[in-house]
């Protein structure tokens, strides 16, 4: 599989909207509301996550991820979240100004700097 960093952002959403409202099938405007683009676009980008093995899509009712889908999802919210802790506690940033570093250097890490923060 190749991910992309929009691959990557689309599946901790899609797993992020699922966790946090305890529903297994997501609807593709709440996904564009949270990533702040069009439906379009996301549906466009659901297809190609269907192909990737990551989703299932339900016509007319919402996408679903897979079991390897759920599993990159909550991977990369891990390391957003270790990246937040990371730069809170070691290099003393403020909590304002820490999830957009995050979003940058959860793309950027290996799995094995991860493991070590």
């Amino acid at each position: 599989m190749k991910s992309t960093y929009a691959i990557q952002d689309y599946i901790k959403t899609i797993t992020s909207l699922s966790l946090n409202s305890n529903k297994t099938i997501i609807k593709l405007g709440d996904i564009a509301k949270r990533l702040n683009i069009s439906p379009a676009a996301v549906n466009d980008m659901a297809k190609k996550l269907v192909k990737e093995n990551l989703i299932i899509s339900h016509a007319y009712k919402g996408i679903e991820l897979t079991p390897q889908g759920l599993l990159l999802g909550k991977k990369y919210i891990r390391n957003h979240r270790l990246w937040e802790v990371f730069l809170h506690e070691v290099l003393q940033i403020s909590w304002d100004n820490i999830h957009n570093e995050a979003e940058q250097l959860e793309h950027a890490a290996s799995e094995s700097l991860m493991d070590k923060i």
